[in-house]
C-alpha cells in the first residue's frame, strides 16, 4: 500500500500509464526524451499534493521493496548567465546547469578579436561545454549589444559568471559593482586568472599554462622527476581551471544558500592561481617534518639538495625506492597494477592475503609498527606494517616477493581480487579504455551516446531516498515555496519570456522562519555583512584522509561549525591522520569516541540528531555496517542530510562492478589514463605528481554537493519527502580534472592518447614551439605561450618583431630540410627557438643591439612588453618564500599567501597556504581566520558534555580518549609552546548549529563487533607471528 502511495504521488497510475502532464510542464532532455520539467519551487512529490505544479525531481531506481530514489534539481527555477571563454567559466557553467540552472552563455560574434582561436581549441570539447545552454550571441563592442546584456542580467540573472580581464566589464558597465548595486539579490563571480588585487601579476595574460608555470607546478612535478633529474615538465591537465571550477560553483551556491535565508547577494572572486595552490595546499606546506616520516625518495633528494650530488636516476631505479605497499606492479598481461596500501596495518594483511604471500611475509620477520610511538620511546618500531613505510631493510625483500606474486594474474584480474578483499587497487588504463569501461557506463560516470561519441556523467548530484518500510516518513508541518518555471534549454536565439519569482517576503517567499540564533533572523533590508554564508550550520562528518575531511574543513570556511570525532584506536598511521590532518582538519574541533560501543553509539546518535549534515567516506555495505543508511538516519533526525563520498560511485546509484570497491586518488589516476597520459605510455606510468592531485578538489566537490543538498532542504521545506543525499566520488571528480579529453568523438580521442603516449612523459616541454617550455641562458627555465594553437602567422610574426634573434629562427625553421609538413616544421622551430632562448643562436645584421644571452625573466619582460605571454617558471618554495604574509586578506591581498602560524599545537611553526581562492566582498561572509587543526581528542570531555553525557566513566572504559599519543605528531619535539585548546563551552552558547566530523572506524565496522578480550587475544597472537591485526 505504501508502494502505491508513493507512485501515486509522482504521477503513476495503477494501470502503468503515467498521468497527463500539461505541455508547458514537459521539457526535451538532450537526447530528444521527454521528461516532466522540473520547477524551483516544488522538490518533491511527497511534499505538496495540490496546485498541479510538477516535481523537481523524477523516479530513477527502485530498489525490491525497500526504497524509492528520486532524483533532484536543487537548482531548479534559478538563471545563471554565463560570460566567458575556454574552460574555467563555462565548467562553472556546466556544473550549475547539471545541478538544475537554466544557463545562457553569452559568446562573442564569430569575427571578434579572438573568436577565431577559441573556435579552433578543442572544438569537441568546447560544444560539451555549450551543451543544454541556451546560448546567445552579444556583441560588447555595440551599444545595443550592451543595452542587451544587461537587460538579461537585470531582469532574468540569479548568477552572473565571467572571466575577463580585471576591470574590463567596467566600461560596459556589467562589472560586479555596477550589476549588485542595480541588483542586490544577484550573486556575482568574477573568475580571474590571478587576482584583480595583484599588481604584480594582475595584468599577466592568464593562459592555463601561464598560471601553472607561476604557480610552481612545472618545476614541481614531485620527487620522481627531481631523481630522475627533470628540470621542467609540461602537463596537458588543466589543474587550474578544473580546481577552481569547483571552488567557484562552491562558491556561489553556499552564496545562494545565505540569499535564500536572507535575500542577501555577493559578489565573489575566485582567481584560477589561487585555486590551484589552494588545492595544492599539501605540497606547499612547510613545517620541520621527523625523518622517520619521509620516504626513501624524498630522503634521496633531500641528500641530493645538502651538498651529496648523485647522476639522476634512470626510471627503473626510482622504482626501486618506492614502497612496496605503494607501487606499481607488471601482471601478467604486461599491464602495470597500481597497489595503493600504506599505513593501514587491514589492508596490507590482506593485500598479502590475495596475493597469497601471507606466510612468506611472516616468515620474513617483517615487524609490526608502532607508528603511535613518541619521541621517548627509542626502541620503538615505528617502519613496518601498519606504517607509512615498511622500511628500507624489508622494503626489498617484500617487492621481490609481490613483483613475482603479481605475474600469476592480469591486472584486471588483480583488480577484482583485490577490490573484492577490500584493497585499493587498479589496473592501469587510458583514457579511452575507462570511458569505455563497463564500470564507468555502468555507473553513469561515463555517458556513451551509440554514435561513437562520449561525455562525462556529472561531478556531484543530490537524490532523495523514501523508505517503504514505513520506519522514515515522519512528516512535519508545510511551507508555502515560491512558484518559479524553467525554461527551455539547450536552444539558441531569442530567449523565451521568464515567469517571475516571488520576492522574498512574499507569499512565496523561501525564507524561514526568523530565529535569533540564525542568520535568516536578519532581514531584507537589515545589515547582512556580518552573515557568513553557511551560519548557523552543523555537519556529521565521518571522513578519513585527504578528500572527506576536506569537505568539512571547506564547509567550515563558510562559517559552519565543525567537529571531527574519531575512533579511540587510531586505523591509520600518523603519516595520513595527523599530517595530511595539518589542513584537512583546519577549523574543527576534534574528539574520540568508539561508536560501536553503546554508551558511545548513544553519544554518536545524539550529535547525529543535533546536525544538519553527516558526512561520510565509504561504500554503501560500509555504511550499513554503521548503521547509518538513509533510514535510519531519517529516524534519528528529520532533516539531517547524508553527504556520502566514496572512490568509484556515479550517478547510477549503486551501480557499476567497482561500486563497493575501496579506492584512493593514485588508483583512480591510474584507472581512469592520468598516469598514462602523464607518464607517456603504460610502459612508463607515473603518478601525476603533486599529493592530493584529486583528492582536495574531489573534497571541495563534495562540499558542493552538500551545499547543494542543502539549498534544495531549504528550497523543498521541512515537510515529508525522503532522506536527502549528497553525492560525489573520487572518479566523478577526477574526469572534471581531464574533461578536455573525455568528451567527444571516441576514436579521435584514442588517437590523441595515442599521441599523448609518444610525445608525453618525463621528456614533454608543451604542446608545440608556440607552446612550450625553454631553457634560458641563466639556466632557469621560460614557458612561451605565443599560441595556442601551433604555428600561427600572427603569432610569429609578432615573435620576429619581439626581437631579432627570434625573426632568425622563424626563418631557419622554415628554411630548414625536411620542413616540407606543419609536424616537421614546428619541430625544427622549436629547436631553433630553444638556441636562442639558450643564447647560442644571436641575430645576425645591424638590427640586432640588444644581448642575446638574455635571462629567463629578461626574457619575459621583452616578450610581454611586445605582446606575447612569456614567463618564467617558479618552483613551489619560491612561491611560497616570496608570500608569507601576517594574515589572509581576501579583498586587496594578492593570488598566492601563506600564513605561518607560530604557536601551532603541533609544537613549532608550520606555513601554509592561506584559504584565499573563493573571495567574497561582504564582510563576514567567509572566516578571516580558521582555527589550526587540534591534536586528535582535544574536545572530546567537552563534546560529551554538550550532549550530556558523564566522560568519566568513557574515559575509564576506554569506549572514549583524549588523544592517540601524547605528542601532537609522534615523533615530533615540541619546540614552541603551543596555544591552549579551544575552552569548553556548553551547547546552548554557541550561535547557530555545529558541524560535526567523525573518521577513521568506517572500514572497521563489523556487523557484530567481537568482545574487546577476543580483539586482544587475537592481536596477540599475530603479534607472535609478526604480524598484526587491528581490533
Amino acid at each position: 500500500s505504501r508502494l502505491i502511495c508513493v507512485l501515486s504521488f509522482v504521477g503513476v497510475d495503477l494501470c502503468g500509464q503515467q498521468t497527463s502532464l500539461s505541455s508547458r510542464s514537459m521539457k526535451m532532455d538532450r537526447h530528444g526524451s521527454t521528461l516532466p520539467r522540473r520547477r524551483g519551487g516544488t522538490a518533491n512529490p511527497l511534499a505538496d499534493r495540490s496546485g498541479g505544479r510538477t516535481a523537481d525531481r523524477r523516479l530513477v531506481e527502485e530498489a525490491p521493496m525497500k526504497t524509492l530514489r528520486f532524483e533532484t534539481q536543487p537548482l531548479a527555477g534559478y538563471t545563471v548567465v554565463e560570460v566567458g571563454a575556454y574552460l574555467a567559466v563555462p565548467l562553472v557553467g556546466q556544473h550549475l546547469r547539471q545541478l538544475g540552472a537554466r544557463v545562457i552563455a553569452i559568446e562573442r560574434p564569430s569575427s571578434a578579436r579572438g573568436a577565431e582561436e577559441e573556435a579552433a581549441w578543442r572544438p569537441e570539447t568546447t560544444a560539451e561545454l555549450r551543451s543544454g545552454k541556451h546560448v546567445l550571441e552579444i556583441d560588447f563592442t555595440t551599444e545595443a549589444g550592451v543595452l542587451s546584456a544587461r537587460k538579461l542580467i537585470y531582469e532574468q540573472a540569479d548568477v552572473v559568471i565571467e572571466n575577463f580581464r580585471p576591470g574590463a566589464l567596467q566600461q560596459f558597465g556589467l562589472d560586479a559593482q555596477t550589476c549588485c548595486a542595480a541588483k542586490p539579490d544577484l550573486v556575482y563571480l568574477s573568475m580571474p586568472g590571478f587576482a584583480s588585487a595583484d599588481a604584480a601579476l594582475a595584468k599577466v595574460p592568464a593562459w592555463e599554462s601561464v598560471v601553472l608555470a607561476v604557480s610552481g607546478v612545472f618545476r614541481d612535478m614531485g620527487v620522481n622527476r627531481q631523481l630522475m633529474g627533470v628540470p621542467a615538465s609540461y602537463s596537458p591537465l588543466p589543474l587550474a581551471s578544473a580546481y577552481a571550477s569547483v571552488l567557484a560553483a562552491l562558491g556561489v551556491l553556499a552564496a545562494l544558500y545565505r540569499r535564500e535565508r536572507t535575500g542577501q547577494g555577493e559578489m565573489l572572486e575566485v582567481p584560477l592561481a589561487s585555486a590551484l595552490l589552494d588545492t595544492l595546499v599539501h605540497n606547499s606546506m612547510d613545517f620541520d617534518c621527523p625523518e622517520r616520516y619521509l620516504s626513501q625518495r624524498q630522503r634521496a633528494v633531500l641528500a641530493a639538495r645538502s651538498g651529496q650530488p648523485k647522476e639522476p636516476l634512470h626510471y627503473e631505479e626510482v622504482q626501486e625506492l618506492m614502497d612496496p605497499f605503494y607501487n606499481h606492479y607488471r601482471c601478467s598481461d604486461g599491464r602495470p597494477f597500481y597497489l595503493v596500501a600504506p599505513s593501514h596495518i587491514r589492508h596490507q594483511l590482506r593485500a598479502l592475503q590475495v596475493l597469497g604471500l601471507d606466510e612468506e611475509a611472516c616468515a620474513l620477520g617483517v615487524p609490526t609498527a608502532q607508528p603511535y610511538a613518541s619521541s621517548d620511546e627509542a626502541d620503538a618500531n615505528v617502519h613496518g606494517l601498519g606504517a607509512g613505510q615498511v622500511g628500507d631493510d624489508w622494503a626489498p625483500k617484500l617487492r621481490a616477493l609481490m613483483r613475482r606474486a603479481f605475474l600469476n594474474n592480469t591486472a584486471f584480474e588483480w583488480e577484482k581480487l583485490f577490490g573484492e578483499a577490500g584493497v585499493p587497487g587498479a589496473a592501469h588504463r587510458t583514457t579511452t579504455e575507462w570511458l569505455q569501461s563497463t564500470h564507468a557506463v555502468d555507473s553513469g560516470l561515463s555517458v556513451l551516446d551509440g554514435r561513437g561519441r562520449v561525455r562525462p556523467g556529472p561531478p556531484v548530484w543530490v537524490f532523495e531516498e523514501v523508505s517503504l518500510s514505513g520506519e522514515a516518513d515522519r512528516e512535519e508541518p508545510a511551507r508555502k515555496r515560491p512558484d518559479v518555471a524553467l525554461t527551455c534549454e539547450g536552444s539558441r536565439g531569442r530567449l523565451p519570456d521568464r515567469e517571475p519569482k516571488p520576492a522574498l517576503g512574499s507569499s512565496g517567499s523561501t525564507a524561514p522562519a526568523s530565529s535569533a540564533s540564525s542568520c535568516a533572523s536578519f532581514g531584507g533590508d537589515s545589515d547582512n555583512s556580518g552573515c557568513a554564508l553557511l551560519e548557523g550550520v552543523r555537519i556529521l562528518d565521518l571522513a578519513n584522509v585527504i578528500a572527506g575531511p576536506t569537505i568539512g574543513t571547506m564547509l567550515a570556511r563558510f562559517g559552519a561549525d565543525v567537529t571531527k570525532l574519531d575512533a579511540p584506536t587510531p586505523m591509520y598511521s600518523p603519516d595520513t591522520t595527523v599530517i595530511y590532518g595539518l589542513a584537512t582538519n583546519k577549523g574543527k574541533r576534534s574528539a574520540l569516541i568508539d561508536i560501536k560501543d553503546d554508551a558511545g553509539r548513544v553519544a554518536f546518535e545524539a550529535l547525529v540528531a543535533r546536525s544538519d549534515l553527516v558526512v561520510v567516506n565509504c561504500t554503501t555495505e560500509c555504511l550499513a555496517r554503521l548503521g547509518l543508511c538513509p533510514a535510519r538516519l531519517r529516524q534519528l533526525n528529520p532533516r539531517a542530510i547524508l553527504v556520502r563520498f566514496d572512490a568509484w560511485g556515479g550517478p547510477n546509484e549503486g551501480k557499476g562492478k567497482r561500486a563497493q570497491h575501496l579506492g584512493y586518488d593514485d588508483n583512480v589516476q591510474a584507472a581512469m589514463g592520468i598516469m598514462n597520459r602523464f607518464g607517456g605510455g603504460l610502459g612508463r606510468i607515473e603518478e601525476h605528481a603533486h599529493v592530493g592531485t584529486i583528492d582536495v578538489m574531489a573534497g571541495a566537490g563534495g562540499a558542493l554537493a552538500a551545499v547543494a543538498a542543502l539549498l534544495h532542504r531549504e528550497r523543498r521545506g521541512p515537510r515529508g519527502g525522503g532522506t536527502i543525499v549528497a553525492r560525489a566520488s573520487l572518479a566523478s571528480l577526477g574526469q572534471v580534472l581531464q574533461f578536455p579529453f573525455c568528451c567527444g568523438d571516441l576514436r579521435s580521442l584514442e588517437e590523441e592518447a595515442a599521441l599523448a603516449a609518444t610525445s608525453a612523459g618525463r621528456e614533454c616541454r608543451g604542446e608545440h614551439a608556440l607552446l612550450r617550455c625553454y631553457e634560458a641562458a641563466d639556466g632557469e627555465w621560460l614557458l612561451l605561450v605565443a599560441s595556442m594553437a601551433p604555428l600561427c602567422g600572427d603569432a610569429l610574426a609578432k615573435l620576429a618583431e619581439a626581437h631579432p634573434a627570434l625573426a632568425e629562427a622563424t626563418a631557419e625553421a622554415r628554411l630548414a630540410d625536411g620542413a616540407d609538413d606543419d609536424c616537421s616544421l614546428d619541430a625544427h622551430l622549436a629547436a631553433a627557438l630553444s638556441r636562442v632562448f639558450r643564447g647560442t643562436l644571436a641575430a645576425k645584421g645591424a638590427d640586432a643591439t640588444i644581448e642575446e644571452r638574455l635571462s629567463a625573466d629578461k626574457w619575459s619582460d621583452l616578450l610581454l612588453a611586445a605582446g606575447v605571454p612569456a614567463v618564467r617558471l617558479r618552483s613551489i618554495e619560491e612561491v611560497r618564500r616570496a608570500n608569507v604574509q601576517e594574515a589572509m586578506d581576501l579583498c586587496d591581498g594578492p593570488s598566492f599567501q601563506f600564513v605561518t602560524d607560530h604557536v601551532h599545537p603541533i609544537g613549532g611553526p608550520v606555513t601554509m597556504f592561506a584559504p584565499c581562492s573563493i573571495r567574497p566582498r561582504s564582510q563576514g561572509a567567509m572566516r578571516m581566520s580558521l582555527t589550526a587543526s587540534p591534536k586528535y581528542g582535544d574536545h572530546t570531555v567537552e563534546i560529551l558534555r554538550e550532549v550530556g553525557i558523564d566522560p568519566e566513566p568513557l574515559l575509564a572504559r576506554g569506549v572514549a580518549a583524549t588523544g592517540w599519543s601524547s605528542e601532537y605528531l609522534p615523533g615530533f619535539r615540541a619546540r614552541v609552546q603551543p596555544r591552549e585548546p579551544q575552552q569548553p563551552r556548553s551547547a546552548g552558547a554557541s550561535r547557530g548549529r555545529r558541524m560535526l566530523a567523525v573518521s577513521d572506524w568506517l572500514d572497521r565496522c563489523s556487523t557484530s563487533p567481537r568482545p574487546r578480550s577476543e580483539r586482544a587475544t587475537e592481536r596477540g597472537a599475530c603479534a607472535r607471528n609478526g604480524l598484526a591485526m587491528t581490533s
